[in-house]
């Protein structure tokens, strides 16, 4: 009972602020209960089959995008008394991210590259904006940003300097409410709280803690491997804005704060901003990702996050070796 007090004692108090009101959160549920179809072979459709699937979802889209005009936060505090609704609200809202996707597709198949690029951002947008739960809420947030930021990835050749300036303001709105790990994390210690009450022998909740603490490390990387893929993705736009316009590229990433970064992008994997070099015309931009080495700019193989080793080997595998880009391996 000593190691369960002082478990315990650890967890920070049980009331958290309150959402605000109204709350583009609502939007995006409500958006996702409304999503209908099949969306398993979406890329596999052609223009015809996905205009009728899109139009059968205009209010679904419609509800979903007055929500991006408003602030949004995860009610928390209703998850933790009422976790059955979670088996309901993250499956309609990864539904919402794939009908953007599908829209996103359709345009692209118009040749709309701009529209299709902004359905994409919305995803990115709608996973930021449905993390600052629990950790199930922040993973089930970055399957989300996945959908939008691997479609939008394939766009970004083609995107001239006017579609992308288009772009920049949804995706700085995302990157700027970004929700830190360590709140994640206090989420998670309430719902942990909350749960003591309904274990009938609390050294099985302990035994369960102490046993998800190699689960709770690799959704800590994932947290910063996402992070750091946005912040990729918005500064790399943003170059690419410049140089479409004719302009070298800049001495050092602080030269485009505020004027098209918001803020100077730092490295959740280093001690600084992402890695910057101009190159004459062009440039070098990194992340030092999840071995938080500078590579000098060799990129990871295959995807950077951890893989789980089988029982009693010792959790996790070391990081793959190699700096992450804005293009690389989701």
């Amino acid at each position: 009972m000593f190691v369960l007090g002082t478990f315990l004692a650890t967890l920070p108090p049980a009331a958290g602020p309150p959402p605000p009101n109204p709350n583009g959160y609502d939007d995006f549920l409500a958006g996702g209960g409304l999503v209908a179809g099949n969306f398993d072979d979406v890329a596999e459709m052609q223009a015809p089959a996905l205009s009728l699937l899109i139009a059968s979802n205009a209010p679904a889209l419609a509800r979903f995008r007055e929500g991006l005009a408003r602030r949004t936060a995860v009610p928390v505090e209703a998850e933790i008394t009422n976790l059955a609704t979670m088996t309901t609200t993250l499956p309609a809202l990864k539904r919402m991210a794939n009908l953007l996707a599908a829209e996103g597709r359709l345009r692209e198949l118009e040749q709309r590259p701009g529209e299709a690029a902004r359905c994409y951002a919305e995803a990115t947008r709608l996973g930021v904006g449905i993390s600052d739960g629990v950790i199930i809420d922040r993973l089930v947030g970055i399957a989300c940003e996945a959908i939008g930021e691997t479609r939008l990835m394939r766009l970004v050749p083609s995107l001239n300097a006017s579609q992308i300036r288009s772009l920049l303001p949804t995706l700085n709105a995302a990157e700027t409410n970004e929700v830190t790990w360590d709140a994640v994390l206090r989420h998670e210690q309430r719902f942990a709280r909350a749960q003591v009450g309904r274990y009938s022998n609390p050294i099985m909740l302990v035994a369960g803690w102490w046993m998800a603490r190699a689960s709770v490390r690799r959704a800590s990387e994932k947290h910063d491997l996402a992070v750091a893929r946005l912040r990729l993705l918005i500064t790399e736009l943003a170059l690419r804005e410049r140089r479409l316009e004719g302009k070298p590229p800049p001495a050092s990433l602080e030269a485009m704060v505020p004027a098209t970064l918001s803020r100077l992008p730092r490295d959740p994997f280093g001690n600084g901003p992402l890695v910057y070099r101009p190159q004459g015309t062009n440039w070098l931009l990194y992340s030092l990702g999840p071995d938080r080495v500078d590579n000098g700019g060799q990129p990871i193989q295959g995807r950077a996050s951890r893989v789980a080793l089988p029982a009693g080997t010792g959790g996790t595998a070391p990081p793959a070796q190699g700096d992450l880009f804005y293009d690389s391996a989701w």
